[in-house]
């Protein structure tokens, strides 16, 4: 918790990087994220599928659910160390 102002706010402990242009839009990810944070994008990618993108303004918790879920293996979870700015990818481990 980080306290700015006297308000206590949840700091991020993810984010997930979507390859858009291999994304389908099948949207098995959107229905894993506990944070409500997937949605299709509005734009088409190169083979003409909507894309899955980030809602910028919720906080990933780096849970990996989306990851699990997706059958084209297009996403990528980093997880922000507790007390480091160094970064584990989920796609490596």
């Amino acid at each position: 918790m980080s306290e700015e102002n006297g308000k206590s706010e949840e700091l991020p402990r993810g984010f997930i990087k979507i390859l858009r242009e291999v994304c389908k839009g099948c949207e098995l990810c959107t229905d894993a994220c506990p944070q409500n944070g997937l949605r299709l994008s509005a734009q088409l990618n190169q083979k003409g599928h909507r894309y899955v993108e980030q809602d910028q303004s919720l906080r990933c918790t780096g849970c990996s659910l989306c990851y699990v879920q997706c059958p084209s293996s297009v996403i990528v979870v980093y997880q922000l160390k507790k007390g480091k700015k160094s970064l584990k990818n989920k796609r490596l481990e």
